[in-house]
């Protein structure tokens, strides 16, 4: 297993590039040979559920080559048990979203989805596990 990558039933993580594709219908030109419209991708670094200071919280780590509206949701047998949307600048961002008291403890999925100015759509989920109070 690479170093980068943690283990253990608090930590997913993700490496470059993303693992999931650009939602349907919303690819980029044709032709360009890039889904994100022949610019780079953005890069999904990390994503995990975690503690930090006794707090449950999510962290998404990710690489924006533009100006993009990013969401992180965490979903659990579809149901949304926390989510946050930030409008964010170019480069590394690291995006923090609390998991509320009520959650308990169990298997879940971070989801994040990054839309451009252009209106371009890329998801990419990871299954992590939400820890005890």
């Amino acid at each position: 297993m690479p170093r980068h990558q943690a283990t253990g039933p608090t930590a997913a993580c993700v490496a470059a590039p993303w693992s999931a594709s650009v939602l349907p219908g919303r690819t980029g030109e044709a032709g360009t040979g890039s889904r994100w419209g022949g610019d780079p991708s953005p890069t999904l670094l990390r994503s995990q559920v975690g503690r930090h200071h006794g707090r449950r919280r999510v962290l998404a780590e990710l690489v924006l080559p533009e100006a993009s509206h990013v969401e992180v949701r965490l979903e659990r047998w579809g149901q949304l048990l926390a989510e946050a949307g930030v409008d964010a600048p170019a480069g590394r961002r690291r995006l923090r979203v609390p998991v509320p008291r009520d959650v308990l403890a169990g298997p879940a999925r971070v989801v994040v989805t990054v839309t451009d100015g252009a209106g371009r759509v890329r998801e990419a989920s990871v299954k992590s596990h939400v820890p005890a109070r």
